[in-house]
């Protein structure tokens, strides 16, 4: 989508877990991570778990 959109993107996979890639971003290694679990809003942000899915982001946003 950003490349499309004009952006110069590099697609890099494999680059290990949620922790490994938290520490390049405030590095300044990557610029973006896609975070598919929820480890990073669990173990990184500290946040507990939702119970109600649909709604509960929407009230914190």
């Amino acid at each position: 989508m950003l490349d499309d959109a004009g952006y110069d993107v590099e697609v890099r996979e494999g680059l290990g877990g949620t922790f490994v890639n938290y520490e390049a971003l405030k590095k300044g290694e990557i610029n973006t991570y896609v975070e598919y679990t929820g480890t990073a809003y669990s173990q990184i942000l500290k946040k507990p778990p939702l119970n109600d899915w649909d709604s509960q982001p929407l009230k914190n946003a």
